[in-house]
């Protein structure tokens, strides 16, 4: 049986400049379509590595994980409590779902969706969901269950969605 470590770190540019602690990752997701692996740290800063996973028998490394993309879903003067990742396809685009909780105003929480790729100007699109403590369910499209466990959908409109429908 083959192992391997992935050494997480971030770039000192997506490093919290006033925390006085190490930033931790808090939740982690796999692709369902691809060998890709997205880590979500605490404060809001997403990493998504192709882990090139050598699935049959051989010499030399198991996997070899490159970095494919590197970005913050922070956006200035807000305060989030960021807690899960997901995978998700929009047609033939992969996009990663994070959930947090908006800390300011009525904590209601916010999904936010973004391509995956090493562009660092990829649009992010949020959705604003009507409660909390919510989670994300793994989908093909963006589902969060309500504390409730009603099941939600948000919808594709356009370039971004629009709300969500109760499914």
């Amino acid at each position: 049986m083959a192992s391997h470590t992935l050494s997480l770190q971030l770039p000192p540019e997506l490093q919290p400049s006033q925390q006085k602690r190490t930033p931790v990752p808090v939740h982690a997701a796999f692709a369902f379509t691809q060998d890709l692996l997205a880590i979500l740290w605490e404060h809001g800063v997403i990493q998504v590595y192709d882990l090139q996973t050598r699935l049959g028998p051989g010499r030399g490394k198991v996997m070899d994980p490159v970095l494919v993309c590197s970005r913050s879903l922070s956006s200035a003067g807000s305060v989030r409590s960021f807690r899960q990742a997901a995978f998700t396809t929009l047609g033939d685009e992969l996009r990663l779902a994070v959930l947090a909780t908006e800390l300011a105003g009525d904590a209601n929480d916010i999904v936010s969706v973004a391509d995956v790729g090493p562009s660092q100007d990829a649009q992010v699109t949020e959705i604003g969901l009507p409660k909390h403590s919510s989670r994300l369910v793994l989908s093909r499209t963006v589902v969060w269950e309500a504390p409730d466990g009603r099941l939600y959908e948000g919808m594709p409109h356009g370039s971004g969605f629009a709300g969500g429908r109760l499914l």
